[in-house]
């Protein structure tokens, strides 16, 4: 599984040759379109620390909001399940989603030889119904980082490594 760029600020996310789903980035946050429904993300508040994700008929699925305003922890809530977003340095960019504890879902950035390459895990509590919700909530976060540290717009399957555990 893995993000491509299919044009500028639009990628897609394929396992395989099937695409799961695309995202067009903007300036107000992002569209994500599923085979199921059309995602919306969107920053909120004065200072856009929280995000807001409806679908394409303003239904709400989930809002990600800073458990301190200084901190680097959120918290949301998905289909009535608890969940944290962590973003740290280890030493490199990484970004969890936990569920009581246990992680669910990660992006991060890890170096392969004299490179830097995006890293996704994501684990047996990854759940299915809601997997690409996670993913695009993921990627809309991860990818200014991933651009930047990598120097590419585009993560080909090299760059990009999904592991399932």
């Amino acid at each position: 599984m893995n993000w491509n760029s299919i044009a500028p600020n639009q990628y897609e996310l394929k396992d395989g040759f099937q695409t799961l789903a695309t995202m067009h980035l903007n300036t107000k946050g992002a569209v994500c379109h599923t085979a199921q429904r059309t995602l919306r993300i969107r920053r909120q508040g004065f200072w856009k620390s929280t995000l807001e994700m409806t679908d394409s008929n303003g239904q709400f699925i989930l809002r990600v909001e800073p458990v301190r305003w200084y901190g680097s922890q959120y918290r949301f809530v998905l289909n009535t399940i608890p969940y944290r977003l962590e973003i740290q340095n280890r030493p490199l960019a990484h970004f969890v989603i936990t569920q009581d504890g246990k992680d669910v879902l990660s992006y991060g950035l890890k170096a392969k030889g004299a490179r830097v390459v995006a890293d996704i895990h994501a684990t047996a509590l990854l759940p299915e119904a809601f997997s690409l919700e996670l993913h695009a909530l993921s990627w809309f976060l991860f990818q200014p980082i991933a651009k930047g540290e990598t120097g590419e717009d585009s993560m080909s399957t090299s760059d990009i490594f999904l592991t399932l555990t």
